[in-house]
């Protein structure tokens, strides 16, 4: 990543998108069922697949979703549940 963007995501709230892709990890267990449960899948397949990922970037935590036309990034897993239902869902 180029020092450019790195002081971009220093200014912004939130990272970048691609910056957050790359920095991806999978949910731990509890914070999977918890989305799952609350409703935040996707159903594009026989099974149910979590819409809500999260990434590190510089040792902070960052809860994302998205779509094809939007994105969301919150710095908890509930306000990612919540802007997943008010966002980025109808988006899809």
């Amino acid at each position: 990543m180029s020092l450019a963007h790195q002081i971009v995501d220093v200014l912004l709230e939130s990272p970048q998108f691609k910056t957050l892709k790359k920095a991806r990890r999978s949910l731990d267990e509890p914070e999977r069922q918890q989305a799952v449960k609350a409703g935040c899948t996707w159903n594009f397949t026989d099974k149910p697949t979590c819409a809500i990922w999260k990434a590190v970037v510089n040792g902070k935590t960052w809860y994302c979703s998205h779509t094809h036309r939007c994105f969301a990034a919150d710095k908890t897993l509930k306000a990612a549940i919540n802007s997943y239902h008010k966002t980025v869902e109808p988006s899809s």
